[in-house]
């Protein structure tokens, strides 16, 4: 019986020996790779992602009524502008805007539009085109003449 433990034992250690020795020292070889062949016969894989359902809202094109309105009068720079606009809720809008031009007079739009006559504009304006005489407040430069060659 001893003789078939000593037996088992050294078969143990040298298996365990031949284990260690692929296990710390590696292996001499390159491990042997083989991609695989292609297979034609198979469909291509598909890659596309499946497409996001969205709940699209829906939406009565019904109009609302509303208002609005703004203005801008500023004596440093002069500018004078605004506007203000409204809608009946039945499709039809109403509004007019002015502004100051660089002319001195002011330009003041009304219009309306609906679904019938489209946009419909009137143009006035207030005050009188003023055109101020330029003046410069620096002297014109003097002018600068040659002297005429001289033939010593």
């Amino acid at each position: 019986m001893a003789l078939k433990i000593c037996v088992f034992l050294f078969l143990v250690a040298a298996v365990a020996a031949k284990v260690s020795s692929h296990v710390s020292h590696g292996s001499h070889h390159a491990p042997s790779y083989h991609a695989p062949s292609p297979s034609y016969h198979n469909p291509a894989p598909s890659y596309h992602a499946p497409a996001p359902s969205y709940h699209k809202p829906t939406y009565e094109n019904k109009p609302q009524p509303y208002e609005f309105g703004y203005g801008v009068v500023d004596d440093y720079t002069g500018n004078d502008f605004g506007h203000q606009e409204s809608s009946d809720g039945d499709g039809s809008v109403y509004g007019q805007y002015h502004v100051q031009l660089p002319d001195g007079r002011k330009q003041i739009v009304k219009y309306t539009v609906d679904h019938y006559n489209g946009y419909q504009a009137e143009v006035s304006y207030e005050g009188y085109a003023q055109y101020p005489e330029h003046t410069s407040q620096y002297d014109p430069a003097p002018s600068y003449h040659a002297p005429a060659p001289s033939y010593h």
